[in-house]
C-alpha cells in the first residue's frame, strides 16, 4: 500500500530512517467524530469520569465540530 490509496492510518515517518531515541517524541493525532456524535459524547462522558482525571492531560475535546485531539509522549518530557 502506498499514501495514494485510502488507509485509516499514515505517519509522516521515514521507515529507513534509525531514531535513536523514542523517548524524545511527542505525537499528536485527531479523531474525527463528526459524523458519529453519539461516540463523541460517549467517549467525552467517560473522560469525564473522577477515575480518568489523569488522561484528561493529554486529550482536547472540541466540542463544535465532534473532534477529539490526543496527544502521545513519554510523560518524563513535560515534567
Amino acid at each position: 500500500m502506498d499514501s495514494t490509496e485510502d488507509q485509516w492510518w499514515i505517519t509522516g515517518f521515514a521507515y529507513k530512517e534509525t531514531y535513536t531515541d523514542i523517548k524524545n517524541q511527542v505525537v499528536i493525532g485527531s479523531v474525527d467524530f463528526s459524523k458519529h456524535e453519539e461516540m463523541y459524547n460517549s467517549f467525552s462522558n467517560e473522560m469525564s469520569m473522577p477515575d480518568n482525571i489523569y488522561k484528561r492531560d493529554y486529550v482536547i475535546f472540541d466540542n463544535d465540530n465532534k473532534t477529539i485531539w490526543i496527544c502521545w509522549y513519554e510523560e518524563d518530557l513535560v515534567k
